[in-house]
C-alpha cells in the first residue's frame, strides 16, 4: 500500500497543539507546580479540547510515534541515575518489593467498590478504573473488555495527576520544603554528552522499547528502556543522561498525547471523574501509608522513602522527590515497575474470573 503522508492542514493541527501544550507547560513553570510540562501541557491541552477548539476544522491531535518516542527518552533519564555497584542494594529491598503486591491487590479491591458501588461505573469499567498502575495497558485492556473508553481514560488521567500534584505537597509539608521538580531537582547530571554517548542513550532507547516488547515487559515503551539504561549506566560504559531542555520537551510531547485522548470528554465527565478520582487516590494513598508505616517500623528505609514506593503515580517525578531525599531514584522506580508488572499481569487474569462471574 502507498505510503500516506500527513495532509497541510494535519500539521497546522500538531502545531496549533503542541504551542497550547507549550503555553501551558510555560504557565505551569511560572506557577512552581510539580512537573510543570507535563501537567501544564496536559491540562491546557484537556481544556482547549473541553471548549470544542478546532484547527483547519479538525480537533487538536498529535501523532503517536514522537509521543512514544519521547516516553522511551524519559526511561533514559531513569535508567541514567543507577550507578556502579549498585544492584547490590536491591537485595536489601526484598520485603518492599513484596509488599508491592499486597498494595495492588488492595488497591484494585477498594478502588473497585469505589467505581462500582458509588460512582455506578459498569462492571468491566470498574475493574479497569480501579487498576493502580498503567494508563495506557488499563486503559486498552478495559476498553477489550467491554468498558467505557472515555471514563477510562478520564480515571487514569485523575489518578496520575492528583498523585504527581499531590504527593510532593504531601512531602513538602512532612520536611518545610519543596521536593521534586518544584525544587528544581532534575535528573540531569551535567556530565558532557560525546557523540559515543549519543548512540549508546539512542540505543538504549531503541533496543529497550523493542526488546521489552518482544519479551512482553510491562510498559515497555519506558521499562524496557529503564532497564537498558540502567545496565549501561551501572557497568559504567557511560555516565551521560538526555539534557533538561530535551527532558522538558518529552513531559510536554507525552502531557499533550495523553490530553488528546480525552476527544468527546464532557465537562460532567471531568467533574464527576475529579470527584471519584480524588477518592480512588485517597484511598490509594491511605493504603500505601499504611503499608510504609508497617515496613518503616520493621525495617530500614524510613516512612518518607517507603512511601514513595506505593504513591500510584507516575515514576518520573517520584524519581525527582527521591533524588531530593537523597535517596537512590532506581530503588523508587523497581518499586513502580513492579507495580506496573502486578497491574498489567495479574490484574487481568484474574478479572477474567470477576468479569465473567454472574
Amino acid at each position: 500500500m502507498p505510503l500516506s503522508l500527513p495532509s497541510r492542514n494535519d500539521w497546522f493541527v500538531w502545531v496549533a497543539a503542541i504551542a497550547i501544550a507549550a503555553v501551558g507547560g510555560y504557565l505551569a513553570t511560572l506557577i512552581g507546580t510539580p512537573l510543570p510540562w507535563l501537567l501544564g501541557a496536559m491540562v491546557a491541552t484537556a481544556i482547549a479540547m473541553a471548549m470544542g477548539l478546532k484547527v483547519a476544522g479538525q480537533p487538536l491531535s498529535f501523532p503517536q510515534v514522537p509521543r512514544l518516542a519521547f516516553i522511551a527518552i524519559i526511561g533514559i533519564a531513569i535508567g541514567g541515575t543507577a550507578t556502579p555497584g549498585m544492584w547490590r542494594q536491591v537485595g536489601e529491598w526484598w520485603p518492599s518489593l513484596l509488599a508491592v503486591g499486597v498494595f495492588v491487590g488492595a488497591a484494585q479491591f477498594l478502588n473497585y467498590q469505589v467505581f462500582r458501588r458509588i460512582a455506578g461505573y459498569d462492571r468491566p469499567t470498574a475493574y479497569y478504573c480501579a487498576t493502580p498502575a498503567g494508563l495506557i495497558e488499563s486503559v486498552q485492556l478495559g476498553e477489550e473488555a467491554g468498558g467505557d473508553v472515555i471514563l477510562l481514560t478520564m480515571q487514569h488521567f485523575a489518578r496520575v495527576t492528583i498523585t504527581v500534584t499531590v504527593v510532593p505537597l504531601l512531602y513538602w509539608a512532612l520536611r518545610g520544603e519543596a521536593v521534586g521538580s518544584a525544587a528544581g531537582v532534575s535528573m540531569d547530571a551535567g556530565a558532557a554528552v560525546g557523540v559515543l554517548d549519543v548512540a549508546i542513550l539512542g540505543a538504549c532507547a531503541y533496543l529497550g522499547s523493542w526488546g521489552g516488547r518482544k519479551i512482553g515487559f510491562p510498559a515497555a515503551i519506558i521499562t524496557g528502556p529503564i532497564l537498558l539504561s540502567a545496565l549501561v549506566h551501572s557497568i559504567g560504559l557511560t555516565d551521560a543522561q538526555p539534557p533538561d531542555w530535551l527532558i522538558a520537551v518529552a513531559q510536554l510531547v507525552i502531557g499533550l498525547g495523553l490530553a488528546t485522548r480525552f476527544g468527546g470528554m464532557t465537562r460532567s465527565h471531568l467533574v464527576q471523574g475529579i470527584g471519584y478520582g480524588a477518592l480512588s487516590v485517597s484511598v490509594m494513598l491511605a493504603l500505601g501509608a499504611g503499608i510504609a508505616a508497617a515496613l518503616g517500623a520493621a525495617g530500614d528505609h524510613s516512612f518518607q522513602i517507603l512511601l514513595m514506593c506505593y504513591a500510584p503515580g507516575g515514576v518520573v517525578e517520584m524519581g525527582l522527590i527521591a533524588l531530593s531525599l537523597g535517596v537512590s531514584p532506581i530503588m523508587i522506580t523497581l518499586h513502580h515497575i513492579v507495580r506496573i508488572g502486578f497491574t498489567v499481569i495479574a490484574v487481568p487474569l484474574i478479572g477474567r474470573r470477576v468479569l465473567a462471574s454472574p
